[in-house]
């Protein structure tokens, strides 16, 4: 895993347009993180993911989605303080909504 992180860096560094379509395919990558987790019911994907795509947002130039999301995480953190029972509810999966019961 470290050869490959060290030829990502050397490419990116010859070439601006692959440092461009290797961020792209980060970002897409860190997109489908968001969507499995969701999909999941893990939480903790979802939370981490969120937090990443706060400079996805930035970059993008989507600043409202940007500062929403990081008023988002700062709800989560403050849910964990303030009603550590819900909290715990939402790590065990019971953040989403389904039609029918995952069996």
């Amino acid at each position: 895993m470290q050869w490959f992180k060290a030829k990502v860096e050397e490419v990116s560094s010859k070439s601006r347009t692959a440092a461009l379509w290797l961020s792209y395919t980060h970002y897409i990558e860190i997109g489908q993180q968001f969507i499995k987790a969701v999909r999941t019911n893990n939480f903790a994907r979802h939370y981490s993911t969120t937090k990443q795509m706060i400079n996805l947002f930035a970059g993008t130039a989507h600043y409202n989605y940007a500062n929403n999301c990081r008023l988002y995480l700062q709800s989560i953190e403050e849910l964990k303080k303030v009603r550590p029972q819900v909290a715990e509810h939402f790590g065990i999966g019971n953040h989403t909504v389904r039609r029918t019961r995952i069996i």
